[in-house]
């Protein structure tokens, strides 16, 4: 394989590259962690504390989490039998399937937050406060900057805030 040098790629690319390695890093140290401790994988925590933040159904879970409908189905199924989340019909629409996270799922994804937190936070630490906010403060720009077809909050905000 023909290894390119970061530092020769556009700048474009170079973010590219950082982003997906950084992405695929951190999906590499917390499956694993949160698959041992909780049997969950990030995308099933990512559909619970979506949920927990008021997104109750199948669909709209599909549209904000960028997921296709079938994988949402599996994790729906996943949180089911393990108790975190409970279905329903909607009283609103009975053809649609409504969600609530359950008292064991809001203990979970408590957990699963200080689980990510510890990891997560002495790389920060190495950074140190500064470059910290840096990071995140360009993150957050270029994702404000960037066309998207899904629907957030207003700029600034991400819909992760309360994952």
């Amino acid at each position: 394989m023909n290894e390119v040098p970061i530092e020769s790629l556009s700048q474009a690319f170079r973010f590219f590259v950082a982003y997906w390695r950084t992405g695929r890093t951190l999906r590499a140290r917390l499956d694993p962690l949160l698959e041992a401790e909780f049997g969950l994988e990030l995308k099933d925590y990512l559909l619970l504390g979506s949920i927990y933040r008021g997104c109750h159904y199948p669909t709209e879970l599909a549209e904000l989490l960028g997921m296709p409908k079938d994988m949402v189905s599996r994790v729906i199924n996943k949180l089911l039998s393990q108790g975190l989340i409970k279905r329903s019909i909607d009283e609103q629409d009975s053809r649609k399937t409504l969600l609530v996270i359950s008292p064991k799922g809001v203990e979970t994804r408590n957990a699963i937050r200080e689980s990510i937190q510890n990891t997560i936070q002495p790389v920060l630490e190495q950074l140190g406060h500064e470059q910290t906010e840096a990071l995140i403060s360009t993150l957050i720009a270029f994702s404000d900057h960037v066309p998207s077809n899904v629907q957030t909050q207003t700029s600034g905000e991400t819909h992760a805030t309360n994952l």
